[in-house]
């Protein structure tokens, strides 16, 4: 990660965080979990990033902290997993350090489906998300695995293209903000990377999602206040 982070060439497009941070307005990145390793490589040092608390995060949190990325231990999902502990966390360091960054639809889909999480840091915190697609020019796509992971490769460029924020200050519901990062995503992938969103998830593959994002939203943040 350090490797491809030190080589690769990055271009920003439609990028508001000059703007945001001229008038004093945190914000936090909205990002697919396949687009995460590119946006390790892409951030700017001091973003704060979730890393699950199995194996698999062990073996990230290294490459986050040589990229200047601070890793909070935790995912969604049931069990310990510790997304509550980890949520509460990033609305700290959003509050008093700056950005944090959050694949969405992690640890296990499905690809594109917003979890919670997002409009939560968004609502406690009072920042701005900025929706973030990133595109490497060269990369390894897993295509085995839930999410298609890809893995830049070295000397590559990577574009990154931001969706127009989202303010949970505009009175937009829990159930609003996640529709919209769902919907903002789904769009930069399939105008920047159309191949690749043929596997976005949409609300019409899956029966009454809507409802079942309601109630994962009201239990996750009875978790955060407590």
């Amino acid at each position: 990660m350090l490797t491809v982070r030190q080589t690769c060439r990055r271009r920003y497009h439609n990028d508001p965080r000059q703007i945001l941070r001229q008038q004093g307005i945190p914000l936090t990145y909205a990002l697919l979990h396949c687009h995460q390793m590119a946006c390790i490589c892409s951030v700017e040092p001091g973003v704060a990033a979730m890393a699950s608390r199995s194996s698999d995060g062990d073996l990230v949190v290294p490459a986050l902290r040589r990229c200047g990325v601070t890793p909070i231990r935790g995912s969604s999902g049931q069990g310990n997993k510790g997304g509550a502990v980890a949520l509460q966390q990033a609305i700290r360091h959003v509050r008093k350090h700056g950005p944090a960054a959050i694949a969405i639809d992690g640890p296990q889909g499905p690809r594109g489906k917003a979890q919670p999480g997002i409009a939560l840091l968004a609502r406690k915190s009072k920042a701005v998300i900025i929706p973030v697609c990133a595109v490497p020019s060269r990369r390894w796509v897993f295509t085995n695995s839930w999410d298609r992971i890809q893995i830049p490769m070295p000397f590559c460029t990577i574009d990154i293209y931001a969706g127009e924020p989202i303010d949970p200050s505009d009175g937009l519901s829990a159930r609003e903000i996640i529709q919209q990062v769902e919907a903002k995503l789904l769009d930069l992938e399939q105008r920047f990377d159309p191949e690749e969103a043929r596997f976005h998830y949409t609300a019409s593959s899956e029966k009454d999602s809507g409802s079942s994002t309601a109630v994962d939203t009201d239990t996750t943040a009875k978790a955060v206040a407590a």
